[in-house]
């Protein structure tokens, strides 16, 4: 479902005081001012909190629901289904209380499928868990027996004998026969025997390694390439431009995200935003249980960067309108800088951004001229269409920060009266950059492959790329995100030629070659605020099913190479038509990079081989690095929410 935000407007609208809103606020041209009106209209209207909002336990834990969906993972689990089964346990663990008998009971069962799939380091890890949420004594002695069978895989004898040793321990508590214990024993005592001499075995992770930068870091903006240059154009404003000739494969951008948080359409990502894993092993947050993480190391590096902050709140920022994802990320990101800074460092800081009128060229840049993705005030100084939206969106946010801005300070965070105007407009800014470059601009957030999910790829988090955020659009993109699209590291890869000083340009989601020009303009004037000017909306290029495919005289550039374009056509169309090449483009992309070359040089555009080539080398630019035991169940969850 659409976030819905018209809500506020809705509320005026009922009082007739919406027309009056709307010509005031629109008569204010300071953030500040905006807030105050806004903070104070609520106010008037009673329509600020006085105090949070309480989890509803019953809800959110559903015991017999949560049971029924155990005994559903227990069928599979008893018809050899581990995958199947590993899904329905998954969703115990997110449904159910930690600390609860039935939280210990899902964790153990997951703990049992990731064992049967072979995924033995996941497996010990929800062991102690289990234990700790107060599994119950008489089956302790399965969990010990179970991790004493994963470290002896694993090749740890001395690990196994441990727990081995404390299953023996522990089978006193057990309801079993004398006949049945003495047996067990016996066993037990087997597997410690066979521990000696065992070598542990080395499981080595398959993940590939962050490609550099072609031609090394810029000096000034170090999360892109030295073969470009940020320059002013007359029609798209700040861009980024080849200083020379740049090749398809070239590594153009290598950015990592300044904040992160999981999409609407997921809730399998560790929300650590340093991590960002996409996993089935995750845990919740045991204080407010609306958060997950993949493990206990990125629980405690959250709560040391403000998660334990956040927690207080999460239930009253959940019952907010709007993207409820989008307003997790926003408080995240205040909190974090809000008491990394302290509020009267901060207050300096964003007095000074929101005053800000530096030309284009250098805004977000430090006072030593450097832009980093890193700098709080980098990200804070990108583009928010404050100006472009409509009134009734303007009138949210504002109404947004300030109920949000109350909600923080009745949690006992400290915000100065004399500060509050400037404070709670940071905070709007920081929704409406978070509206346009996470909610709207998707196509560069971590996702799951459209060739993995069947259909569109599904994006899996909402990640702020300041870096990234410097390439224009382009219906007819020459760069692209290559590597793991999964993972948080956006890796930007060429697939066109691009000739020194021209400009490097990404889609911002919508492509000629799959939509006409009059929906690629409705889509980016609505989400961006602008007509796209490049030249496949110019020449009103046609989608794919009615591109050219045949070399004539109107589009051969050079009629001399005409016999040696025709043979590499022929010889590009076999090979795309071959099964092999289907399943590891990867392995022939020296010859498509050769080939769109060729093209690039001789034959004018649109031409339907040069943008199938192009999409091949998209394709073969992509990783899928998402463990095989998960991926079913993730791609399954994904599409469901959606």
């Amino acid at each position: 479902m659409d976030p819905d935000f018209s809500y506020y407007s809705k509320r005026f609208q009922m009082t007739g005081s919406l027309g009056d809103v709307y010509k005031t606020l629109a008569g204010l041209h300071s953030p500040e001012l905006r807030f105050s009106y806004v903070r104070d209209l609520l106010k008037e209207h009673s329509m600020l909190p006085t105090e949070l909002v309480q989890p509803c336990v019953e809800v959110v834990f559903n015991r017999e629901m949560t049971d029924m969906v155990r005994r559903i993972g227990n069928d599979h689990f008893r018809c050899r289904d581990y995958v199947a089964a590993l899904n329905e346990y998954m969703k115990c663990v997110v449904g159910t209380e930690p600390g609860t008998v039935q939280h210990a009971y899902a964790l153990a069962n997951r703990s049992a499928a990731y064992f049967h799939l072979n995924r033995y380091e996941l497996c010990l890890a929800d062991i102690p868990r289990a234990i700790k949420s107060k599994y119950p004594t008489k089956l302790l002695y399965k969990l010990y027996e179970r991790a004493g069978h994963a470290e002896y895989n694993l090749g740890r004898g001395e690990k196994a004998k441990f727990n081995y040793s404390e299953c023996l321990k522990r089978l006193d508590d057990g309801v079993m026969t004398a006949e049945q214990r003495s047996r067990y024993k016996k066993l037990l005592k087997e597997c410690i025997e066979n521990c000696n001499g065992l070598e542990e075995r080395n499981f080595p992770e398959n993940q590939p390694s962050i490609e550099q930068l072609t031609g090394g870091r810029h000096p000034f903006i170090p999360a892109l390439s030295k073969l470009v240059e940020l320059k002013c154009s007359p029609t798209m404003g700040r861009g980024v431009f080849a200083t020379e000739d740049i090749n398809p494969g070239d590594v153009v951008a290598v950015d990592e995200p300044y904040i992160s948080g999981a999409s609407p359409h997921n809730s399998l990502l560790c929300h650590y935003d340093k991590c960002m894993k996409l996993t089935c092993s995750i845990i919740p947050c045991p204080n407010c249980s609306l958060v997950y993480f993949c493990g206990e190391e990125c629980m405690q590096k959250a709560n040391e960067d403000g998660h334990t902050l956040e927690c207080p709140i999460m239930f009253s920022i959940n019952s907010l309108p709007g993207d409820t994802k989008l307003n997790q990320l926003a408080i995240r990101w205040f909190v974090r800088e809000y008491f990394k800074l302290n509020f009267v460092n901060y207050y300096v800081l964003v007095k000074k951004l929101l005053e800000n009128n530096k030309e284009p060229m250098v805004r977000g840049f430090s006072d030593s001229h450097v832009y980093s993705s890193e700098n709080f005030a980098t990200a804070f100084s990108m583009h928010c269409n404050e100006k472009e939206i409509s009134m009734d969106l303007l009138l949210f946010y504002f109404c947004l920060g300030a109920v949000m801005s109350e909600y923080l300070m009745i949690s006992g965070i400290d915000i100065p009266n004399r500060y509050l105007n400037t404070i709670g407009a940071s905070l709007v800014r920081m929704l409406l950059i978070l509206d346009v470059h996470c909610r709207k601009l998707t196509v560069i957030s971590p996702c799951i492959p459209a060739q993995m999910t069947k259909r569109s790829s599904v994006p899996t988090a909402y990640s702020l790329y300041p870096t990234i955020y410097l390439f224009n659009h382009s219906c007819d993109p020459n760069i692209r995100g290559s590597g793991n699209l999964s993972d948080r590291i956006r890796v930007m890869k060429v697939i066109q030629p691009i000739p020194k000083g021209s400009q490097l340009l990404m889609s911002y989601g919508v492509d000629f070659k799959e939509q006409n020009k009059e929906t690629r303009i409705s889509e980016l004037s609505d989400l961006f605020k602008f007509n796209c000017e490049c030249q496949a909306c110019v020449e009103n290029w046609p989608t794919n099913r009615f591109l050219p495919n045949r070399l004539t005289s109107l589009n051969l550039l050079n009629v001399n190479v005409a016999g040696t374009v025709g043979k590499e056509c022929k010889k590009f169309m076999e090979l795309t038509a071959n099964e092999s090449f289907k399943q590891a483009p990867s392995l022939h992309l020296n010859f498509l990079y050769d080939f769109l070359k060729l093209l690039f040089c001789n034959v004018k555009r649109p031409f339907k081989l040069y943008e199938n080539c192009v999409t091949w080398i998209s394709l073969a630019h992509t990783l899928v690095s998402i463990d095989e035991c998960e991926l079913s169940d993730l791609i399954n969850k994904l599409k469901n929410d959606l």
